[in-house]
């Protein structure tokens, strides 16, 4: 049987199989008191669980959901091991031009 995938193709499309290497998209976020109705990090260190919220999260989860195909993801926030933010936001975007690597140890998804 052959699949015709969308523009009139039988080449499975980038993005419509599910990841095999296992890679999320690790998106940072700030971690500031500032703007919160935009993103807001919220730690609970009795459950060492982190919670990500606000009107960027809800667009972006809401986006990814509408996508016709799977897009693993998780949230990374820009915070030293104590929760306090790791910097100012050209810190953050300094961060992710020179691609330095993310400790998992403080994501949340």
């Amino acid at each position: 049987m052959t699949v015709i995938w969308p523009g009139d193709t039988t080449s499975v499309p980038k993005g419509w199989e599910l990841p095999k290497n296992g890679k999320k998209l690790r998106i940072r976020v700030p971690v500031k008191d500032r703007f919160s109705e935009f993103v807001k990090v919220k730690r609970d260190p009795s459950s060492n669980t982190t919670t990500v919220t606000g009107y960027s999260v809800d667009v972006f989860n809401y986006v990814v959901k509408a996508l016709p195909y799977a897009l693993p993801y998780e949230y990374i926030p820009f915070a030293k091991p104590d929760g306090e933010t790791a910097g100012t936001y050209n810190d953050l975007i300094y961060q992710v031009y020179s691609k330095v690597k993310l400790s998992p140890t403080f994501s949340c998804t």
